[in-house]
């Protein structure tokens, strides 16, 4: 063997020996799900009180002990929640998003005669021989929706650096943040951080899950869907469905009155229809569809259960994108704090009137809906407290 070949052996020796990686954890979670989860942002946070004392009580029991806060960079977590398309979206330290994930992190390790021992062993081979590095890091992680802490998550996890003259300009940060992620993916998971169940328990709100009463079937139409929204002012939506016909469907919306001043009915009924009438332009709007013609509310009463109970009827017309005429029906009473809403959308030569408003009437005798939540309460304290202008 020549001097040249020698040489190209011996390197390819300490390639192949001497390139390490890094040693951590990566825990299972599931990677598919039905439905993604909401938008998130992701922000650094100050390190609280107790870590930042863990950290100086760590320090200070000898000059080989090291301690640092939130030395792995935001974007490494950035990264790894959007790579793993769990999320609708994934936000960098974005103010206006309702939930977000706030991270602080403490990296602690202790040198020992073993660990100085191969620095210099290292030093002496210009970093042919590898350098070992073993710490844990303190993870403490708070999940808040609007500012209110609905999660936290706290725990330690171990992580060995390995490094030598071929990876020596690799940064291990990477690494750690994969690590973490995946410990708050399986633990959002677990405690189904992100649900609406999970939500109105933490801060309060109306459970419509369990609060919310419907019965399975109504005539010809049976529920067929259901949907909880994130946000509590938006109540849920349920959908019934003809036994036969699907494009035959009533859509019932429960969701809070979002105002303070309830004693004032009439005012409020009437804000709330021009409120549907502008969400619903907006929705044809966004299918570039015309802008619907309403007829004029009308109110009639209803008895149930000995008392006289108000709705409003309204009737919208409009021509989709291509030039179909369709027909929209709304009713809309209120009963404790929440509106209750029905549409019903269908093509305009179809007569459904009269079987939607069986159906509407009918129904309205049989749903209970949930009483004031006290997080609703408190949201019109502050509402009242701020000086919104009464109807």
């Amino acid at each position: 063997m020549n001097y040249k070949a020698l040489v190209a052996s011996l390197g390819a020796v300490f390639l192949a020996g001497c390139a390490t990686t890094n040693e951590f954890v990566v825990v299972d979670y599931n990677t598919i799900l039905e439905e993604k989860l909401p938008p998130i942002s992701v922000y650094y946070q100050n390190p609280t009180d107790e870590l930042n004392q863990f950290c100086d009580a760590y320090d200070s029991q000898s000059v080989l002990h090291d301690c640092a806060t939130n030395i792995i960079d935001l974007e490494n977590f950035y990264n790894e929640f959007n790579q793993s398309n769990l999320f609708e979206r994934v936000y960098y330290a974005e103010q206006d998003v309702d939930f977000k994930v706030l991270i602080s992190t403490a990296n602690y390790s202790h040198s020992s005669g073993v660990d100085i021992g191969k620095a210099a062993l290292a030093g002496a081979t210009l970093l042919l021989a590898p350098i070992t590095s073993d710490q844990d890091i303190k993870i403490d992680v708070a999940v808040t929706w609007k500012d209110h802490l609905i999660h936290r998550f706290q725990s330690d996890i171990p992580f060995t650096t390995n490094a030598n003259l071929f990876t020596a300009d690799q940064k291990p940060e990477a690494d750690m943040a994969q690590s973490i992620s995946s410990y708050l993916m399986k633990d959002f998971q677990e405690n189904s951080v992100f649900t609406p169940e999970f939500l109105s328990k933490e801060i309060q709100s109306s459970n419509y899950a369990l609060e919310l009463n419907l019965p399975e079937f109504m005539g010809e139409y049976e529920l067929s869907e259901n949907k909880i929204f994130h946000n509590p002012l938006n109540g849920v939506i349920n959908r019934y469905t003809h036994e036969e016909f699907q494009f035959d469907y009533v859509d019932i919306f429960v969701y809070p009155v979002r105002h303070w001043q309830l004693d004032n009915h009439q005012a409020l009924m009437d804000r709330e229809i021009d409120i549907i009438k502008k969400e619903i332009d907006l929705l044809l709007k966004e299918s570039d569809s015309s802008n619907a013609l309403y007829s004029e509310p009308e109110f009639y009463s209803i008895d149930v259960s000995g008392k006289e109970l108000s709705l409003a009827f309204l009737s919208g017309n409009y021509f989709s994108k291509d030039n179909q005429s369709y027909q929209t029906v709304i009713y809309l009473y209120r009963v404790k704090d929440k509106f209750v809403k029905f549409r019903s959308t269908f093509e305009a030569g179809v007569n459904l009137n009269d079987k939607i408003k069986d159906f509407v009437d009918s129904i309205a005798r049989e749903i209970t809906v949930p009483e004031e939540s006290l997080f609703m309460a408190q949201i019109r304290q502050s509402w009242r407290a701020s000086a919104l202008q009464p109807l």
